[in-house]
């Protein structure tokens, strides 16, 4: 049991043994004491979420080298975060051509002088709108190039040293007695090019990832960490099965060259759920089978694996999708 869960049971059995035993002032003294020490940490890190100013943002050791020392590492705690409940965490991948000044802002910034405005997804209101306690991490690759090249995060246990530097020291203050190692959910995303990053994240860590979304970035899937990801055991996406189950997501457009995978990703996937006797785990629609001017509800991405064809655009799917995605998803 970790130490924030130890902390939790004595504190939430505190009453029952003061009914239950009697003991000396001294000894209720000190378990009173206790509790009030208890109660000022919460207090102290109440403030400290409180005057985080939004999003932060970090240069790693970790973490990829950004031109002009750029931050290489950006983390969004969000106002319903819990310090007493377990730790939930989303890693989201930006695509080519992009920086994470630019893909976190509201409508898009230019990521060096000289280019033009990127794509950008106001990340931190979108945490909000989905009602979400997890930490939201955007970490960065490629600097604005058409690549999304994972640089070092790509090497076997990357990923792994950039969450305990990130968790484990900056965050340290503001997530309370959680640590890398208590992440109970663990959400790698990846929007577009991202793919190319997230390949190798998954492979050089997957046993810890238990949610897997490609948001227009199904690029490459078979004989690759994706599809080692889906096609385990359909009871591993069960809920009635497993404390914290997998979960797997595909939304997809026409547009940017991920279409023809995903529309083989979705069939493979659906058809493996029927072989099971197991539908009931999956939702599938693909692009003839819905009206043009009818696209992807929150309901839609309820289900622990989905694949479901969109009409937008290539560039608005993380901003359209990305919430609903982590609504439904109860992350």
């Amino acid at each position: 049991m970790s130490g924030l869960a130890r902390s939790i049971a004595v504190s939430g059995a505190l009453v029952a043994t003061l009914i239950a035993r009697s003991g000396t002032p001294d000894e209720l003294g000190r378990r009173y004491t206790k509790s009030t020490d208890e109660t000022a940490r919460d207090s102290a890190l109440t403030k400290r979420l409180l005057h985080a100013n939004g999003p932060l943002t970090f240069h790693l050791k970790a973490g990829n080298e950004a031109p002009g020392g750029r931050v290489n590492a950006w983390a969004y705690i969000p106002s319903r975060f819990d310090a007493h409940a377990p730790l939930h965490v989303i890693v989201l991948f930006h695509g080519f051509r992009n920086c994470i000044s630019s893909y976190v802002s509201r409508g898009g910034e230019v990521c060096q002088p000289g280019s033009t405005s990127r794509t950008g997804y106001d990340l931190a209101n979108q945490m909000e709108r989905a009602e979400s306690g997890a930490v939201l991490v955007v970490p960065e690759i490629a600097f604005d190039v058409v690549s999304s090249d994972p640089g070092k995060l790509g090497a076997d246990g990357a990923l792994h040293a950039f969450m305990t530097e990130l968790l484990d020291q900056e965050l340290a203050p503001y997530i309370g007695e959680h640590r890398s190692d208590d992440i109970e959910r663990f959400s790698l995303m990846a929007s577009s090019g991202g793919y190319q990053a997230l390949v190798p994240a998954l492979d050089h860590g997957g046993e810890h990832v238990t949610d897997l979304v490609l948001l227009d970035a199904c690029y490459v899937y078979k004989k690759s960490p994706v599809g080692d990801f889906i096609f385990t055991s359909p009871d591993d996406f069960d809920a009635s099965k497993h404390k914290v189950p997998k979960r797997f997501g595909v939304i997809y457009s026409h547009g940017a060259g991920a279409f023809d995978t995903s529309e083989i990703m979705r069939t493979d996937a659906e058809q493996w759920l029927t072989s099971h006797h197991r539908e009931d785990l999956g939702t599938f629609f693909g692009k003839f089978e819905r009206p043009r001017d009818e696209e992807p509800q929150g309901a839609d991405f309820r289900a622990p694996v989905f694949a479901i064809f969109s009409h937008g655009w290539h560039d608005v799917i993380v901003e359209r999708y990305f919430w609903q995605v982590v609504r439904a998803s109860g992350i």
